[in-house]
C-alpha cells in the first residue's frame, strides 16, 4: 500500500512541477513534434511502458559468495538492458517491505518485458520474482538514462 501512495505522490509532484501547466486542453506552445516522434509520444506526450515490481523469491538461502555472484549478474543484466534502450528506469526500494525493486521497460509487448525479467540471474536463481504491470507515463522517461549518465560520477559496473 505504501508503494501505491509513493507512486501516486511522485506522479502528483511531477505534475505540479511540470513547466507546462495548461488550464484547458489544447496544443502546447512548447510542443516539439520531432522530439515527440523520436520518443514515440502520443498526443499527450505519453507512452506505454511495462513496470516490473521485484519481490523476494522462494530461494533466499544462498551463501554469501553465491549471493554476491547473483547480484553481480543482476547488475550486469540491468546495465545491458539499459544500454540497449529496453530499460528506462531501475532501482531498489529502500523501505524493506515486500517490494525489493522496480524495472520500467520500453518494449513493444508484455511478453518482451516478461522475457527480459526471466533472463535476470536473480530471477533465474529464485532470489527474486516479479509482478508485471502495463504503465502509461511520460515519453520523456526514455531520455532519463542519458540524463542520468551526466550526473553519475561512479558507475554501477565495475
Amino acid at each position: 500500500m505504501r508503494l501505491i501512495y509513493a507512486l501516486g505522490f511522485t506522479l502528483v509532484a511531477l505534475c505540479l512541477t511540470s513547466p507546462v501547466r495548461a488550464q484547458t486542453y489544447g496544443e502546447s506552445s512548447v510542443y516539439d513534434a520531432a522530439r515527440a516522434a523520436r520518443l514515440g509520444a502520443d498526443d499527450y506526450g505519453m507512452a506505454t511502458y511495462y513496470m516490473a515490481l521485484l519481490t523476494p523469491g522462494p530461494e533466499r538461502s544462498q551463501d554469501s559468495a553465491t549471493t554476491a555472484a547473483i547480484q553481480a549478474g543482476h547488475m550486469a543484466h540491468i546495465m545491458r538492458m539499459s544500454e540497449s534502450g529496453q530499460l528506462v528506469l531501475a532501482g531498489p526500494f529502500l523501505d524493506g517491505t515486500r517490494f525489493r525493486g522496480v524495472f520500467v521497460f520500453d518494449v513493444g509487448t508484455e511478453e518482451e518485458a516478461r522475457a527480459l525479467c526471466a533472463q535476470d540471474p536473480a530471477v533465474q536463481s529464485g532470489r527474486l520474482e516479479f509482478i508485471l504491470i502495463p504503465w502509461y507515463a511520460s515519453a520523456a522517461l526514455k531520455e532519463l538514462t542519458g540524463i542520468h549518465r551526466t550526473l553519475q560520477k561512479v558507475s554501477f559496473s565495475r
